[in-house]
Formats: C-alpha cells, structure tokens, sequence
C-alpha cells in the first residue's frame, strides 16, 4: 500500500504540474510579469515538495507504515467530495456548506482511525496530515479540469461573482480578469496544502484523542453489580 501511494503522490504530482503549466494557455500574459512568473514557480516548487517530503525524510509516507491505507482512503474521499461539491457550484447550484468541513471531518476521521489501530499519537496525526495533503494533491487536479473546462462560460463567469473573485477584481486595480482568475486558482493551488498541514496537526490530536480514548474505553472491565 505504501507504493501504491507514493506512485499515486508522483503521478498526481506531474498531472498538477502539467495543468498548472497548461492553465498558461488561458492567460498567456500572466508570464509577461515577475508577479504572474512568481506564482507559476511557488506553486510548481510547492508540488515538488510535497512530492519530497512524501517520498524522503523523517515525515514521509514509509514512516506510516501499513496506515497509509486509511490516508489514501481518506484522501480519494476527500477529493472527490469537494471536487463534486465544486461542480455542482460551477454547474449553478450553490451548496449550503463550507468546504472546510471537508477539512475537519477528513483529519479527524483519518486520526481516530490511524489512532485506535496503532495507539500512537504521533503517528495518527501524520496520518491526519497525509490524508489531507494527498486529498489536496487530488482535488488540486480535478478543480483546474472543472474550472478550465468552465472557463469562458457563463455558468463559469457566474461562478466566480458568486466566490466573490470578481468583486475582488474591481477592487484590485488590475485590468485583466482571465490573468486575475487565473492566478486566484494558483492562489488556492498554493494555499490549500497549507491549510491541510495546519488543520491536520490541529484536528489530528483531535481525532488521535478520540482513538485512543475509545482504546481505554473498549478494554475498560465491565463490573458487575451483585
């Protein structure tokens, strides 16, 4: 299971960087600016260091053992809720939820799981944290394909007045929209692994005390009363 893991780190790696890369199709004068070249190569550096640090060093995924299984799992989960949470956004269906909900019930989930089976904290919040940064590496993948696919569009241009991106364009004082939406999605490309560490070491002592207070419960003597 752990190679099958890291093959799918790799893989979802590349694709990220191939639709980041090709998303310059769509505003081509994003390269013409430092600030536009700038955030091209944060978030191409930023995959290629989760992709390091999943495959080398004292975090990586071989550290998890066989519960990489449960973040895999987590992740593929997490990804596609949101991925099919957004769809139905950008198709004009707005969805009565926060997406950080995702975020908190895939880092609790992944941690009480990883902490009932192995009785160890440190390792039921790491695995809080991969499942959250996989799932963000494949949900990554899957937003620029939905929002490249509705770009252009109305349903795609209504989206964006409803995420408040285009609000925030008229105030920024930049006259190209394509290049401003276009690095509003590498913006969340750049902040989302981020915000997958914080809520998975946060959420993951959460989950892992849950684990492990369920342990205790569960090997607790029943006392019979005469």
């Amino acid at each position: 299971m752990v190679l099958l893991t890291r093959r799918v780190l790799l893989a979802i790696t590349c694709v990220n960087i191939t639709l980041i890369l090709g998303g310059l199709l769509l505003a081509p004068v994003t390269l013409t600016s430092l600030t536009g070249v700038g955030v091209v190569v944060a978030d191409i550096g930023l995959q290629l260091t989760v992709l390091a640090v999943g495959l080398i060093g004292p975090a990586s995924l071989d550290r998890l053992g066989s519960p990489v299984g449960y973040c895999l799992a987590a992740g593929v989960t997490f990804a596609i809720a949101y991925d099919v949470f957004l769809l139905i956004e950008f198709a004009g269906q707005p969805v009565p939820l926060s997406p950080y909900w995702f975020f908190f019930a895939t880092a609790i989930v992944a941690a009480f799981a990883v902490g009932y089976r192995s009785q160890r904290v440190t390792q039921a919040v790491l695995a809080a944290v991969w499942s959250l940064i996989l799932g963000t590496a494949l949900w990554s993948g899957g937003f620029m394909m939905i929002a490249y696919a509705y770009w252009g569009t109305d349903a795609g241009n209504l989206f964006w007045v409803r995420d408040g991106a285009i609000d925030e364009f008229r105030h920024s004082g930049t006259t190209n929209v394509s290049v401003f939406l276009l690095q509003d999605i590498q913006g969340a490309l750049f902040f989302h692994p981020l915000l997958s560490l914080g809520v998975g070491l946060l959420f993951g002592v959460a989950g892992a005390s849950l684990g492990l207070g369920a342990v205790r419960l569960r090997r607790r003597p029943i006392v019979e009363t005469p």
